[in-house]
């Protein structure tokens, strides 16, 4: 299968540093990778790792709030749900610098509001300065928003203590 203009350049563009080389396919097409992630090379714990929103751990969870609601008595009055991870379903607040920060992308008019605090302001227009046209709002990369990425990058770095490039961070909607 030929490859379309705009995919030619990519397959050029694998260098393999190391010994083991991983075959992958791409449209179609085989290609040596040293550093892609495949079922063999993930790490297996993993492997069994389950995503539990459902299954019989939460079903027992809403039969027991039921039996709850009617009056039934039980050790305890109320349940509380872990599954998801929602902490401020469980009464934690929200973190604000990321909620004012957001905003203040989103309806950058505030900037001027005594409100937010000047950390604040300063992490929303460095974003905006890094947006074409200087608006969230404008199209940005497919893997998401470059001072975002860079951020991000830096941030692993200092938290790992392990190197991290913004090109191999992604960004999706969920």
């Amino acid at each position: 299968m030929a490859l379309s203009k705009s995919h030619r350049f990519i397959l050029p563009s694998f260098n393999c540093f190391r010994k083991e080389q991983v075959i992958v396919r791409f449209l179609h097409i085989k290609v040596q990778c040293c550093k892609c992630l495949t079922p063999e090379t993930v790490n297996p714990n993993y492997k069994g790792l389950e995503y539990a929103i459902t299954g019989p751990i939460l079903q027992k969870a809403v039969e027991l709030e039921r039996e709850i609601q009617q009056g039934k008595k039980k050790k305890f009055q109320n349940v509380m749900r872990l599954n998801i991870g929602d902490a401020q379903s469980l009464g934690q607040s929200p973190i604000t610098f990321l909620r004012q920060v957001l905003t203040l992308v989103a309806c950058p008019n505030l900037m001027t509001d005594k409100r937010f605090p000047d950390d604040v302001k300063l992490r929303a227009k460095n974003i905006l300065d890094k947006c074409p046209g200087g608006s969230a709002g404008s199209y940005s990369d497919a893997c998401g928003m470059e001072v975002i990425r860079r951020q991000i990058a830096k941030y692993i770095e200092k938290r790992d203590n392990v190197s991290s490039h913004w090109r191999n961070c992604m960004m999706g909607q969920g």
